[in-house]
């Protein structure tokens, strides 16, 4: 399992196995300029994949969300926004929770739960241990009971979507008939894609910060500039 914490270990790690992993240190860098220039990408790719696999009202919905003018670079924060605006529209939060279960694509509830026992953390863990498997007939079932125990065992909703996300990207990383859509490190084994996509946001929001410095540091010197001149 890789120990890697952040978007900087990364990408060195990325450049470093290159060589063995089928892609060139030309594709990386390509890769992470892109994600410079448009943080929004990957969040648009994920919004398409949920609406191809949504229906009814949810699926009008998330088709029409404007990804860029809403500031919705995050995977959890375009989830986040759907929940938190199911309240005004037809469809619930079960209905999104179900989407991402569907994404996911595991039927049989132990399997499911035990995709859930190997990416949880301490919390979730506890709660999943503290519980009865057999009690839970469907992955939907097992989602709310998370939800319910979320306050007793300290855990957050976001720690939950955060589990799902990982799952959906282990078994399905963004394949989802989008393949004219598909470029970031295509042609890399499998399990370096699924560790790439994990890690999306972290590199995503890295970036946006380093360009909020930059702009920032930009305008200082501009501005020392201006009051320079006589």
């Amino acid at each position: 399992d890789l120990d890697i914490v952040n978007a900087g270990e990364f990408i060195t790690y990325l450049l470093g196995e290159s060589e063995s992993g089928g892609y060139s240190r030309k594709e990386v860098i390509d890769n992470v300029e892109k994600i410079r220039k448009d943080p929004y990408y990957y969040v648009e790719l994920f919004r398409d994949i949920l609406a191809e696999q949504a229906s009814g009202a949810l699926k009008e919905f998330i088709q029409e969300i404007d990804i860029r003018g809403l500031d919705i670079n995050t995977y959890e924060k375009l989830l986040n926004y759907l929940l938190n605006q199911s309240q005004y529209h037809e469809f619930n939060r079960e209905m999104i929770y179900q989407l991402l279960l569907d994404l996911i694509d595991i039927q049989d509830t132990g399997e499911f739960i035990s995709s859930l026992l190997r990416y949880a953390n301490d919390r979730i863990l506890a709660a999943l241990q503290a519980t009865d498997p057999e009690q839970f007939s469907r992955p939907i079932e097992v989602v709310r009971y998370m939800l319910e125990a979320a306050d007793n065992y300290g855990y957050t909703e976001n720690d939950i979507l955060r589990l799902l996300l990982k799952i959906m990207l282990e078994r399905k990383p963004l394949e989802a008939g989008l393949t004219e859509k598909k470029g970031f490190f295509t042609g890399v084994d499998k399990p370096l894609l699924i560790k790439s996509l994990i890690v999306i946001n972290t590199i995503i929001i890295v970036m946006l910060i380093l360009l909020i410095y930059r702009k920032k540091k930009n305008d200082e010197h501009l501005s020392r500039q201006g009051g320079e001149k006589p």
